[in-house]
């Protein structure tokens, strides 16, 4: 009787779990936010990770109740903060001559914004019959649109010594104009009814590729201003990195089979309705 009873218990939740999960087509809306920043390679100087956001608009198939991908477009906003020290050498082949410059809490700021197109692998499996799990892999295509810096310190050339020396500038063209980074998700869906439910959970990504473009350029020295990091041959490499939190809400387009009448409803319904 128990064995019965526990055997009955258990389709019945494989029955809720299955209603909770289901093959389908989906639109994700998301918006995130967290440590979006650039690992800045052999760089001399610190790298300190800032903060930035994403928002997301994505369409997920479902072919499986369990298995699916999704694809969509990606706006993206990174910050990352530079600390400079010591001492920059550049030597001008034309002029035969040498120049030094020492900085001195000298502080970076650059700014990011990319356009992405992410493509992810995606796995699902149900808790009850409002919850269920997602997990996302892939990877996504990075088109750099835009950056900035602005630059403050002390800078000192062997001959003047600037206590309050500024720079900034606006870039369209001094990085790569596409990347590739590596992504993963993990989140979890809370269902309102058949169309609608919410999202909250983690994502996290990391640069396949390098974010900047190499240069002959210094970061400053004899007839250079100061070009900043990503202007200049400061800094060889970076990659981008992303970790947050996201919250979002997921629309569950109808079934074409549910949006079929079924074989002689109008004619039951009205036996004098004309079918356009």
């Amino acid at each position: 009787m128990k064995k019965r009873l526990i055997t009955a218990l258990f389709a019945c939740l494989c029955i809720t779990v299955a209603q909770a999960q289901h093959a389908g087509r989906f639109l994700d809306l998301q918006l995130g936010g967290g440590l979006h920043s650039l690992q800045y390679h052999n760089l001399n100087g610190q790298n300190h990770f800032g903060a930035g956001g994403q928002f997301n608009v994505a369409y997920r198939y479902m072919f499986h109740p369990n298995w699916g991908f999704s694809a969509g477009f990606e706006l993206n906003y990174s910050h990352a903060q530079l600390q400079l020290d010591g001492t920059h050498t550049y030597y001008d082949a034309e002029k035969g001559q040498d120049y030094a410059y020492t900085f001195e809490n000298f502080v970076e700021h650059n700014n990011f914004l990319d356009f992405n197109v992410p493509v992810e692998m995606v796995f699902q499996t149900a808790i009850n019959e409002q919850w269920s799990f997602l997990c996302g892999l892939g990877v996504k295509l990075a088109f750099y649109e835009y950056n900035n810096f602005a630059a403050k310190g002390i800078l000192d050339d062997g001959t003047n010594r600037d206590e309050q020396f500024t720079a900034s500038a606006q870039f369209g063209s001094e990085l790569p104009t596409i990347g590739c980074d590596a992504l993963i998700d993990l989140g979890f869906h809370y269902a309102f009814n058949e169309r609608i439910a919410i999202y909250t959970g983690l994502y996290a990504s990391y640069g396949l590729t390098n974010h900047l473009l190499e240069h002959d350029r210094p970061i400053i020295g004899g007839d250079y201003p100061y070009g900043g990091v990503t202007g200049s041959n400061a800094c060889p490499y970076a990659n981008s990195v992303t970790a947050g939190i996201k919250i979002g809400f997921t629309y569950s387009f109808p079934n074409r089979d549910s949006l079929e009448e079924e074989p002689g409803e109008a004619e039951l319904a009205d036996p004098h309705t004309v079918a356009y």
